[in-house]
């Protein structure tokens, strides 16, 4: 669901500025569990759902993940179970350390959680109809009336 929510995504045109907004909040993730002695709770800081959404696109590329990780020394964690889904918001403990290291994010991507719930509820109305339920966690397929 979170390209879904990028007005107007395009995965020719998107993926290239949404890869470096993913590696800074990966960053971010792995300083605070290398300052937390691996407490992988606390490095799941909330980030906006497009960008968790390009995190888990390179996360499922697990041989490139790991040489970035070989060649950087940087363990990168991401508990997709541990996700504050939403939660992402202006002026929080991501937002103060991401602009502290490198300045403006892309508010393409970085919008607040007003409006992400706001846009979350958009594309629910559309999903919903279609039999795709909780922003695509769950789905009633319907083949047996499929025609």
């Amino acid at each position: 669901m979170g390209y879904a929510l990028v007005d107007g995504f395009d995965i020719a045109k998107d993926t290239e500025p949404l890869f470096p907004e993913a590696m800074r909040a990966m960053a971010i993730k792995s300083a605070v569990y290398e300052m937390t002695d691996g407490n992988e709770a606390a490095a799941e800081v909330p980030v906006a759902i497009p960008v968790d959404e390009m995190i888990h696109a390179l996360a499922a590329q697990f041989t490139v993940l790991s040489r970035v990780q070989d060649r950087t020394g940087i363990r990168f964690v991401h508990a997709t179970d541990r996700e504050a889904i939403g939660e992402w918001d202006h002026g929080d403990y991501t937002h103060q350390v991401y602009r502290a290291a490198w300045g403006a994010m892309n508010e393409r991507y970085w919008f607040g959680k007003e409006e992400t719930a706001k846009r979350r509820a958009a594309v629910m109305r559309k999903y919903e109809p279609m039999g795709i339920l909780d922003g695509g966690r769950r789905f009633v397929p319907g083949f047996a009336t499929a025609g």
